[in-house]
């Protein structure tokens, strides 16, 4: 009964022990990284319940956060949220928790959803290039943040280039990919 023991709540702390773990051999060779979620469903009712109980089809959602490694694929930092939680709260956990754990991160690369001045200041606090594309209504304001003006007018002025780093992001697609086809979760 596997399943049984997944869901308890003090499994959780185990499971994350053995994901980090299991990244550390690669921490030599790993040194970008990418944050995002993906939404995995948790229940749902049958056909036959429908019919029999007249209950509806009903999903519930988790969403899973994490930091995985452009280059191995590894996943250095995970956390499990409500399926309606945002991304980018999540950035400075997974990376700071990475980042104690020996890995040596270079750059990080993450959509829209993670773009803010104090993902970019943590990043580079840590020795980190972040590459996260601006929103539409982004400004160059530094507003207390000198990177975030920097990394502002980098992405106005070098876009192709900008965008050939933060391309590197669609690995963390690959690893949700991996993760979902291996537990048969279309």
């Amino acid at each position: 009964m596997i399943n049984i023991f997944l869901n308890r709540e003090d499994t959780t702390p185990i499971l994350n022990r053995l994901l980090i773990l299991s990244s550390l051999p690669l921490k030599g060779v790993e040194t970008n990284f990418a944050p995002d979620s993906s939404g995995f469903r948790t229940s749902q009712f049958n056909q036959y319940g429908v019919e029999k109980y007249g209950t509806k089809k009903v999903h519930r959602w988790v969403k899973a956060h994490i930091l995985t490694g452009t280059k191995t694929n590894i996943i250095a930092s995970a956390r499990i949220t409500e399926g309606n939680a945002n991304d980018s709260p999540y950035f400075e956990p997974m990376v700071e928790e990475a980042h104690e754990n020996g890995f040596n991160i270079e750059e990080i690369e993450a959509d829209k959803a993670y773009c803010s001045r104090a993902n970019y200041d943590l990043a580079d606090e840590i020795g980190a290039t972040a590459y996260i594309p601006f929103r539409l209504n982004a400004t160059g304001k530094p507003r207390g943040s000198r990177v975030w003006n920097k990394m502002y007018h980098y992405f106005m002025m070098n876009k192709e280039e900008f965008m050939e780093h933060y391309h590197k992001r669609s690995n963390v697609e690959t690893t949700f990919m991996m993760v979902k086809t291996k537990f048969g979760i279309s």
